[in-house]
């Protein structure tokens, strides 16, 4: 939530974890959410809760992202403010921030590909 406020963010993480839920027990949809890391002001403990609510939210898939810098996205203007640190080549992907050091994002990075390969796929 305290990410959210930070770059003015609007979703209501309780409604959507309700819709998830409803939709995941009165629907055959196919449920399939994406978690992205690095947004400005997340941590490693809220990214960590942020994706413990989710899995319990039982999507049939979660795909984990690292945030990147797109061309003309208003990411940007987030830079100073939040130390973030991209990569300078594609695909612009956070390297860093001021509440995530490089060795934490790499870590989650690592994650994310073992989640993928390993949780996913089977």
């Amino acid at each position: 939530m305290e990410v959210q406020k930070n770059i003015r963010l609007k979703q209501n993480n309780a409604k959507s974890k309700e819709n998830l839920l409803w939709l995941r027990d009165n629907t055959s949809a196919h449920i399939h959410a994406d978690l992205i890391f690095g947004l400005p002001g997340e941590t490693y403990d809220t990214f960590k809760d942020s994706f413990n609510q989710l899995y319990h939210c039982r999507p049939h898939e979660i795909q984990m992202g690292i945030l990147k810098r797109l061309k003309g996205s208003p990411i940007i203007r987030h830079t100073e403010a939040f130390d973030l640190r991209f990569n300078p080549l594609p695909p612009f992907n956070i390297l860093s921030t001021d509440r995530v050091s490089f060795t934490t994002k790499q870590r989650i990075n690592r994650f994310a590909r073992y989640w993928d390969m390993i949780v996913e796929s089977s």
